[in-house]
């Protein structure tokens, strides 16, 4: 199940904003509060092509509290240079966002938009 967070234009800005974090939230809570009996969810997922940042945390950390029988998704789960660049993620590491906290929580790595060389190369 999927809750659509998608900001696109605005990529990481929302997901890293403390004003959105309740936005953030609510919509996690709205998703598995709606659909938590159908058998067929097997997985949570915080959306796509949003960024990622510490309002994402947040909705991971409310559902696996809430449901630790399904598994959490969300895309993309690394760092994006594209949209990035190095001095942002370099800012981000000063402040305590590292790598290794992006993805903890995560249960499931996908790629979008995957070229076929790329699958060889993971």
């Amino acid at each position: 199940d999927e809750r659509n967070i998608e900001s696109h234009f605005f990529w990481h800005k929302m997901a890293r904003d403390e004003k959105w974090e309740k936005a953030f939230e609510a919509r996690a809570v709205h998703m598995l509060e709606r659909d938590k009996n159908h058998p067929s969810i097997i997985m949570w997922s915080l959306g796509n092509e949003a960024g990622f940042g510490p309002n994402h945390k947040t909705m991971v950390r409310w559902i696996k509290e809430r449901d630790q029988s399904r598994l959490v998704h969300y895309e993309p789960d690394k760092w994006d240079k594209d949209y990035d660049g190095e001095e942002e993620e370099e800012k981000l590491i000063a402040n305590g966002f590292s790598m290794k906290e992006r993805v903890a929580g995560l249960d499931v790595i996908s790629f979008m938009y995957i070229r076929p060389h790329e699958l060889q190369e993971r």
